[in-house]
């Protein structure tokens, strides 16, 4: 579902709270919940190669500006200004990029978001879509990078030494 897609928006809150309600994040404070999303978003967008937007509404947090941090190469967070929704930065955002030519996947199981992107020129992805795509990449991880090769035998520091000098060695240790 992923492949062929140069940017992935994904709605934060709305995506958490699906992911918590789903029992994949563990419940607790607000920013605790957040940091669960960047720290699973940053390892898949860049398992992915996919240039990712993690969006979260802060429209209701006085004089705020807004802000992006660039976490990972992969993973760029953000926190709406005052007064705009994560749901009109993704509408801008998901055409400004499908305007050029890029192709852009977003994540949201809210349906009129979903409608207005499409109409936008991007693909839509519901959020329990979406978490079916990173339980399957993260056992993808698991399998290729947690296997360890066998190794048939220690590397000591004996083995380096010439066979006289192990011999020694030997002679010694049975004197003992």
């Amino acid at each position: 579902m992923l492949r062929g897609h140069n940017y992935l928006l994904v709605d934060g809150y709305n995506v958490s709270q699906q992911w918590l309600q789903a029992g994949f994040l563990q419940p607790g404070e607000l920013e605790y919940v957040r940091q669960q999303m960047i720290t699973i978003l940053s390892s898949i967008a860049g398992y992915w190669e996919i240039q990712s937007f993690l969006v979260f509404d802060a429209h209701l947090v006085k004089d705020n500006q807004g802000s992006s941090e660039q976490v990972t190469p992969h993973l760029c967070v953000m926190f709406t200004p005052e007064n705009q929704t994560a749901d009109s930065v993704i509408e801008r955002l998901a055409y400004d990029l499908a305007a050029a030519k890029k192709q852009v996947l977003v994540c949201t199981s809210d349906r009129a978001e979903q409608n207005l992107v499409l109409t936008q020129g991007a693909s839509r992805l519901s959020s329990r879509e979406f978490l079916q795509e990173v339980k399957r990449a993260q056992a993808e991880m698991r399998n290729n990078y947690s296997r360890h090769p066998a190794t048939s035998q220690r590397s000591w520091l004996e083995d380096s030494l010439p066979a006289h000098v192990r011999t020694a060695l030997n002679d010694m240790r049975k004197k003992k």
